[in-house]
């Protein structure tokens, strides 16, 4: 079978990225390093940010990426510190307050326009900081469900677009995104939800296999939204990808998919009590 260079480049640059994240998820489970993982986190967030300011300057909206990756690394170590000392429960909410006070101050220098990029500023931090947070709190308290939510998202990706590259006919929402696909949208869903059901059986709970199955086509359709919510976003600035990572795009166009699959999965174990 012979694939094209492009799927070459995904799949060697795919490769490389699950070896680190290997290597950061093995230091993060030693005693008192946890705050690698939160620093990694951190930091590629911030390279999802620039991109989203650049993509957001397309539109001459020029709102500051210092602010916003300042005010993402707070939230990150403050959600980081409230769970591992719960005395400081009050730090989330805390730096989440002084991130609107520095988006406010931030536009009182040009009131001209100030409205568009408090708008822009608060929607990038709410968009992507926000949601990705919670993989913190996933990944502190069960590294089977840190690890089931990135293989079923990104196993999602890779049936999607092998499917759409070979069978795909239908377009799934041409006005905003001309080349995804029913066909990949489907390969998604099902996909995200095999895999699932192959995570079953290495669970930590006694879950049946529906929901295991249930959970993975949730997971599935997420992704999609979230993908299609980051092209709508492009295509508005009239931009293909959030960056020029060979084959895949940029950090933005890699994390889209977790976006709303982050926060859905969380919410889902505990509101199960499945942690």
């Amino acid at each position: 079978m012979k694939f094209s260079p492009n799927l070459k480049s995904r799949l060697c640059i795919g490769t490389g990225a699950v070896f680190t994240v290997a290597l950061l998820v093995v230091l993060s489970q030693v005693n008192g390093l946890g705050w690698i993982f939160v620093a990694a986190l951190s930091l590629t967030v911030c390279v999802a940010l620039y991109e989203y300011t650049s993509i957001c300057k397309k539109k001459e909206i020029d709102i500051s990426f210092p602010l916003l990756a300042s005010t993402t690394t707070l939230f990150f170590f403050a959600r980081y510190l409230a769970f591992t000392f719960p005395v400081l429960y009050f730090l989330p909410p805390l730096s989440l307050f002084v991130a609107a006070m520095c988006f406010v101050f931030s536009t009182m220098s040009e009131p001209q326009g100030s409205l568009s990029r408090l708008a822009h500023t608060t929607f990038g931090f709410c968009f992507i900081s926000l949601p990705l947070s919670w993989t913190i709190e996933i990944h502190a308290l069960s590294l089977f469900w840190f690890i089931y939510l990135l293989a079923t998202v990104k196993g999602g990706d890779i049936a999607a677009y092998i499917t759409g590259k070979t069978v795909g006919r239908h377009l799934l929402a041409p006005q905003v995104s001309p080349k995804k696909t029913i066909e990949g949208a489907l390969a998604t869903i099902l996909g995200a939800a095999l895999i699932s059901l192959v995570f079953s059986l290495w669970s930590p709970s006694l879950i049946p296999l529906r929901r295991f199955f249930s959970l993975g086509c949730a997971i599935g359709a997420l992704a999609i939204l979230g993908d299609l919510s980051e092209s709508l976003i492009k295509r508005d600035a009239n931009v293909k990808d959030s960056a020029s990572i060979p084959g895949l795009g940029g950090v933005l166009d890699i994390f889209d998919s977790l976006l709303f699959t982050t926060p859905c999965l969380y919410f889902y174990l505990k509101l199960s009590h499945l942690f």
